[in-house]
């Protein structure tokens, strides 16, 4: 994915593989693109080894549900993709 010549291979690799580094790499991730893709916010998960199920509600990001340029805040995607998994609905 590229935004503005900017890569979020780029931008993953400048952060140490270390869970503290999370929130500073989807913060930047968001600053370049204006939102974070569901892809991104995987592979900044995998690249701090933090599960995506450990961000909470407090964290404030804006995601690109893939739904025809619909966004939505993180709390609110991550509830409705939970309440989806847990019934097995899409």
């Amino acid at each position: 994915m590229e935004h503005y010549g900017v890569q979020i291979d780029e931008i993953i690799e400048r952060y140490p593989d270390k869970p503290e580094y999370l929130i500073f790499l989807l913060q930047d991730i968001q600053s370049s693109y204006g939102y974070i893709s569901q892809d991104a916010m995987q592979q900044a998960c995998d690249r701090t080894g933090v599960p995506l199920t450990q961000l909470t509600m407090s964290h404030k990001f804006l995601l690109d549900t893939g739904g025809a340029g619909m966004l939505s805040s993180f709390p609110c995607w991550f509830a409705v993709n939970t309440l989806q998994t847990k019934l097995s609905v899409k």
